[in-house]
């Protein structure tokens, strides 16, 4: 079975794309199924979406600007609703942190 290294996705884009790695540490070690992601909707990478959330999330500076701009609750329900969504990690661009 194939796997994806998200390790690997990151070393590779790093440099190029100024990447952070934000998620808990050992996450980044972990391998997502080829299948998985073949079955899935959800788009391997991409730009934070709540509506159709990628595995891998990338948080640009206008993204970290949204998320700061919520009220705690809303900011709480939106983490919770990417947490549900079998989410394998974020990565920050240009020194965007929220």
């Amino acid at each position: 079975m194939s796997q994806v290294s998200i390790k690997q996705l990151f070393e590779e884009n790093q440099k190029k794309l100024d990447l952070q790695w934000s998620a808990p540490a050992d996450t980044i070690h972990k391998q997502l199924e080829s299948h998985e992601i073949n079955d899935s909707t959800q788009e391997l990478i991409g730009h934070l979406n709540f509506v159709h959330p990628n595995w891998i999330q990338v948080l640009n500076q206008t993204s970290v600007n949204y998320l700061e701009r919520l009220d705690d609750v809303s900011l709480q329900k939106r983490l919770n609703q990417l947490a549900q969504r079998m989410q394998s990690g974020n990565l920050h661009t240009n020194n965007a942190f929220p």
